[in-house]
């Protein structure tokens, strides 16, 4: 038995619904000093690529192998006619238009400034190679702001990894899959209920272990639980009523190959 067609306005996408989010909260961004989002590969696209460079942020996401770039043309041009502006389609094979700007956690690390022609715009890439056990691995970033410094566009985009620590701990300390309800109001009220706490927790946690200098003891791209284990009065207070056990673990470093 076919489904009568869907009559009605077009539900709106993941894209829509985050851009949304964003235009939402663009005035509080922009007067906190934010100017890139970091993405995964999802997200790059022209719909979404065009919603932030509407809002005068910039992103930095992933491309695949074969993306679709083009060289700029830096020789000399006609005197009359149009002047040219591309030279050729980016290859990676040859590296040698590429400027090499350093290696980093065994990752060499080449950049350039090419056009996107999906995009319709001059963007920032970041080409990394890793060799490992005679095998060759590799990754393409992207930035659409040119200025970015090719190091600073790995390292954002390394950090956007620990979201991922974000909901493991969420699902293991905080009941973030507990609920059994179905309406959207209580499900949206229990998720922000489990990522608050969470969030108090990783608070008091950093407040409390100090090194012998009063310095904090992590990294700011890397959160570690430290030995003892946790003893938060906050902590108890909020996961008692959820009958959650708290239990001493290790969060691993969170700068790793973008792979």
């Amino acid at each position: 038995m076919k489904h009568p067609p869907f009559v009605g306005a077009p539900l709106p996408t993941r894209m829509d619904s985050y851009l949304g989010q964003l235009q939402h909260a663009i005035t509080v961004l922009l007067g906190c000093g934010i100017r890139y989002l970091v993405a995964d590969s999802f997200y790059a696209k022209t719909k979404f690529v065009s919603g932030i460079r509407e809002l005068n942020l910039h992103l930095i996401s992933k491309l695949r192998q074969d993306a679709d770039l083009r060289w700029l043309y830096t020789g000399a041009q006609k005197p009359k006619g149009r002047h040219r502006q591309y030279s050729g389609k980016v290859s990676f094979d040859d590296l040698s238009r590429f400027e090499r700007v350093g290696e980093l956690d065994g990752q060499r690390v080449y950049t350039a400034t090419v056009n996107s022609p999906t995009f319709k715009q001059i963007v920032r890439i970041v080409y990394l190679v890793r060799e490992a056990n005679g095998k060759t691995a590799s990754a393409l970033l992207f930035s659409t702001d040119t200025d970015c410094p090719a190091l600073d566009i790995l390292r954002y985009y390394q950090a956007r990894f620990q979201i991922e620590f974000l909901f493991r701990d969420a699902k293991q300390h905080t009941g973030l899959c507990d609920c059994q309800t179905t309406r959207k109001e209580k499900l949206d009220f229990h998720f922000n209920t489990s990522l608050t706490a969470l969030n108090l927790l990783r608070l008091e946690d950093r407040q409390q272990n100090w090194d012998a200098r009063g310095q904090r003891a992590q990294c700011p791209l890397r959160c570690q639980w430290e030995d003892p284990p946790l003893q938060c009065p906050s902590a108890r207070t909020l996961f008692s009523p959820l009958k959650t056990r708290l239990q001493r673990h290790k969060i691993q470093p969170s700068l790793r190959r973008p792979m």
